[in-house]
C-alpha cells in the first residue's frame, strides 16, 4: 500500500465521520440546587432547531457515550484502500456515498412526507418544555419566549452580549427510521466570578434526549419473498436489459458504454434478486417498511411519538430541577447498565441523559446529520 494511498484512507474516514460543529469542553457542570437563584435571574429563551420532524442521515457522527459510528462507514474506507489510486478516488468515493445516502433518505422519507406526517414540533415541544420550566421551583415569573432557528446557528437565534437561558429543541428519524430522537440542550450564561468569558462559556450545561418506542417490523415470510421475487423479475424485464445484452452478444462486444450500462443494470438485478430470495429482510428493505409504519392510520405512529417526547422531557426536566435525575457520568465514568423495566432516564458517560428502555440499540450521534 502507498503512503498516498494510506493517506487518502485516513481521509475518507474523517470525511463520512467528521462532525458539523466543533467539539465542545466536556467539563462543563450541570444544573444544580444552588443555582435556583441564578436560574431564576436568567430569561428562558428556547430555540427550536427544526420546526417540523426531519429524518437522519446517518453519516456524521457526533461521538457520544464511547458510541462507534454504523460499520458502513469502514467499509466505505476499506473498499478505497484496496482500489488505491490516490486521492481523487477517494474524493469520488465520498461524494457518491454521500449522493447515494442522501438519496435514500429522500426517498424514504418522501413516503412520510407525501401522508402529511413530517409533523410540525415547535409548538407542542416548547410548550412541553415551558410547561417544566414553571412547574420547577425557580421559574414561576421567569420570562420565557420561543424562537425557530430552522438548522441556523444559536448564535443568530439568541443575543450572546446578555445572561441568559438557552433551551435548544430538535426532533429527527433516526438513520434507520426505527424511531424519533428529540434532544434538549439546556446552557445558562451569566457573569458569575472568575468567568471572564461567560458570554460564550455555560455556567451549566445538560443534555436530555429522548427515544420513542422503535418500529418493530415481521418477519420475512415465504409469501413475502415470492411477492419480492416476482416484483424484481417484472422491473427488470421491463428495461429490456436481457434483450439489450443478447445483441451485444451477437455483435460480438457491441459499444463499449453500453457494455458498462447492461452490466451495471443486471448487476442490479442480480443483487435485488439476491435481497429478494434472502429469508431476512434487507437493511434498505426494513427501512423502507418502517417509513411506511411512520405514515399509517393518518400519522398514528409519528403523533403517538411526538406526544411520548413531549411527556418525557416533562420528566426529565422535573426530575433535574428537582435533584432526583440519576448520578450525573463524567467524560471519563463507565456506562451505567441497569434492568429496570419500562422506559426510564439512563446517564450517559459526559453529562447527557437518555430516556428509553433498557438495552435500546438506536444510535443518538446523528442528531445533527439532518436531511435540509
Amino acid at each position: 500500500m502507498t503512503k498516498l494511498t494510506l493517506l487518502a484512507g485516513l481521509f475518507v474516514c474523517a470525511a463520512l465521520t467528521a462532525p458539523d460543529a466543533v467539539a465542545r469542553k466536556d467539563d462543563v457542570a450541570g444544573y444544580s440546587a444552588d443555582r435556583a437563584e441564578l436560574a431564576a435571574s436568567l430569561p428562558v429563551r428556547i430555540v427550536v432547531r427544526n420546526s417540523r420532524v426531519r429524518p437522519q442521515i446517518g453519516l456524521d457522527h457526533r461521538p457520544i457515550a464511547g458510541e462507534v459510528p454504523r460499520p458502513f462507514q469502514a467499509g466505505v474506507s476499506n473498499a478505497v484502500l484496496m482500489a488505491g489510486g490516490g486521492l481523487l478516488p477517494v474524493l469520488a468515493a465520498v461524494a457518491a456515498e454521500r449522493k447515494l445516502m442522501r438519496n435514500r433518505v429522500e426517498e424514504n422519507f418522501a413516503v412520510i412526507q407525501s401522508a402529511g406526517c413530517d409533523l410540525r414540533i415547535d409548538e407542542s415541544l416548547p410548550a412541553a418544555v415551558s410547561a417544566a420550566v414553571r412547574r420547577s421551583n425557580w421559574g414561576a415569573t421567569t420570562p420565557i419566549d420561543t424562537v425557530v432557528a430552522e438548522g441556523g446557528s444559536l448564535s443568530k437565534a439568541v443575543d450572546q452580549d446578555r445572561p441568559r437561558q438557552v433551551l435548544s429543541l430538535s426532533s429527527s428519524l433516526a438513520p434507520d427510521m426505527e424511531a424519533l430522537v428529540t434532544t434538549l440542550e439546556l446552557q445558562a450564561y451569566a457573569p458569575t466570578e472568575g468567568a471572564s468569558r461567560w458570554q460564550r462559556e455555560p455556567v451549566w450545561r445538560d443534555e436530555l434526549i429522548v427515544v420513542s418506542d422503535v418500529v418493530e417490523v415481521a418477519s420475512k415470510t415465504q409469501a413475502d419473498i415470492d411477492r419480492l421475487v416476482a416484483q424484481e423479475q417484472a422491473r427488470y424485464q421491463a428495461t429490456g436489459n436481457a434483450e439489450a445484452i443478447g445483441k451485444i452478444n451477437a455483435q460480438r462486444g457491441g459499444d463499449r458504454f453500453e457494455r458498462k450500462r447492461v452490466l451495471s443494470l443486471q448487476q442490479e438485478h442480480e443483487r435485488a434478486m439476491k435481497d429478494a430470495q434472502s429469508s431476512n429482510w434487507s437493511l434498505e428493505d426494513i427501512k423502507r417498511q418502517r417509513a411506511a409504519g411512520w405514515g399509517e392510520n393518518k400519522c398514528a405512529r409519528m403523533l403517538t411519538a411526538v406526544e411520548q417526547a413531549g411527556s418525557d422531557l416533562g420528566k426529565m426536566l422535573d426530575l433535574l430541577y428537582a435533584r432526583q435525575m440519576p448520578q450525573r457520568l463524567g467524560a471519563k465514568d463507565a456506562p451505567v447498565s441497569d434492568d429496570i423495566n419500562g422506559r426510564h432516564p439512563h446517564p450517559l458517560p459526559g453529562g447527557a441523559y437518555v430516556y428509553r428502555v433498557d438495552y435500546d440499540p438506536v444510535p443518538l450521534g446523528y442528531r445533527e446529520d439532518l436531511l435540509d
